[in-house]
């Protein structure tokens, strides 16, 4: 495969609120119904909370400050990588990602930068669909969001 991804580093931001006892994740959704998270590559010598705090403010805007101060990482133990076997299927080599989650109010809306993102909105996903969705819409992170399932249930 040619689109196949340069091993990197990345980091990543999962804003993730509770209405009515169930807790939902915000994700990226493009216009052809992949969906992504928040964040991205890790740029020269920047930790990952760095490049997740300029990563989350492009693609959000500076409005969500709020989110990225309240952002705790993930403990690695929560995190699961994908089998090697599953590279060509993904479209993306098994990267090195650090991942981390703000729990936000229920009435938040999580709105873009839409200057940076365009073709692109947020959608709340409930950890009930995630368990239960066998669709491949995270392509990339897939695996490693249901890994975290537990983590989220827990906040």
């Amino acid at each position: 495969m040619s689109d196949i991804k340069e091993w990197a580093y990345a980091a990543y931001l999962f804003p993730v609120r509770e209405i009515n006892g169930q807790k939902q994740i915000a994700f990226l959704v493009y216009d052809n119904d992949w969906h992504g998270t928040i964040g991205g590559r890790i740029d020269g010598n920047e930790t990952p909370r760095d490049a997740m705090c300029r990563e989350a403010l492009e693609e959000l805007g500076e409005w969500a400050k709020s989110i990225i101060d309240n952002a705790i990482e993930i403990p690695e133990k929560y995190i699961r990588k994908v089998p090697d076997s599953c590279v060509e299927r993904r479209c993306a080599r098994n990267e090195e990602h650090t991942f981390f989650v703000s729990k936000v109010p229920a009435d938040i809306e999580i709105k873009l930068n839409q200057e940076d993102l365009c073709g692109c909105h947020i959608e709340w996903v409930g950890i009930k669909e995630l368990k239960n969705d066998p669709t491949q819409k995270f392509r990339d992170t897939r695996e490693n969001v249901r890994a975290m399932i537990s983590f989220f249930e827990n906040l």
